[in-house]
């Protein structure tokens, strides 16, 4: 089963098996280009950038409000919202772009007698999530596979400068002043 074609944008692509380090047979694929942009809005509707406090500095002639971009408590909530997006990321990856070849409902009933406080999710995809989440991927190794799917998995050249500014904050680099900015053009 490992090496089965899946059409993906007219293209076919392979679906690759992976063992977790807990011992869990996965198989993941592509993500759906057609619904990338409609994740990536929802992620940045829940979780927009803060907006900077200001702060004022002396210029040659007097002074001059700014965005104080090295704020702590801004530059942690802006964190916090980047790692929100990614969060809804990795969950469309998972959901969308992971099966589980393993029989994994004996391994839920048995964490769930022994160790879990809470029981997992009744919905089956939100027991899947759970269960990826919660035991299967345990490793940077195992959660590298997630990172790969989700984030630039389908880039073309088209879409590169929207994906930048959807990762504005991890990726460097600076937005242009606009055409009406003072001082030399870039």
């Amino acid at each position: 089963m490992g090496g089965e074609k899946v059409a993906v944008d007219g293209a076919f692509e392979e679906w690759k098996s992976f063992k977790t380090s807990a011992g869990v047979e996965l198989r993941y694929g592509p993500f759906p280009g057609a619904l990338y942009w409609d994740i990536m809005s929802r992620a940045l509707r829940e979780f927009p950038d803060p907006v900077p406090p200001k702060k004022i500095i002396e210029v040659l002639d007097g002074t001059e409000e700014i965005d104080n971009l090295d704020d702590p408590e801004y530059m942690n909530a802006l964190a916090a919202a980047r790692m929100g997006r990614h969060g809804i990321l990795g969950e469309a990856a998972l959901e969308m772009c992971v099966e589980i070849v393993t029989d994994w409902e004996p391994i839920v009933e048995r964490l769930t007698d022994r160790w879990v406080v809470e029981p997992p999710p009744a919905d089956v995809r939100e027991r899947k999530l759970w269960f990826l989440s919660k035991y299967a991927l345990r490793t940077s190794k195992d959660w590298s596979i997630i990172r790969k799917i989700r984030t630039f998995s389908q880039i073309e050249d088209e879409e590169v400068q929207q994906r930048i500014e959807f990762f504005r904050g991890d990726v460097e680099g600076s937005e242009s002043p606009g055409p009406d900015a003072s001082g030399p053009s870039t």
